[in-house]
């Protein structure tokens, strides 16, 4: 695993850190904290639930390209 990635996940100083905070105050449905984390590294809130969705079609396709354990 990438360790800029790493670190992010384990709430260090990280470049992806607080992209990893907008991820978390969405899914936990933290609003004012989203707001604050996505205004931070400059997104502008109406843009979320594009991002959102645009991400959930890429982790399907990327998914479905994986190839099946046995």
């Amino acid at each position: 695993m990438d360790e800029e990635i790493k670190k992010a996940l384990l709430a260090k100083p990280s470049s992806y850190r607080r992209i990893f905070e907008v991820v978390l105050a969405s899914e936990s449905g933290t609003w004012v904290q989203l707001s604050t984390s996505a205004r931070q590294i400059g997104l502008h809130e109406e843009y979320l639930p594009d991002l959102y969705l645009q991400s959930e079609r890429w982790v399907t396709e990327v998914l479905e390209a994986a190839p099946v354990l046995a």
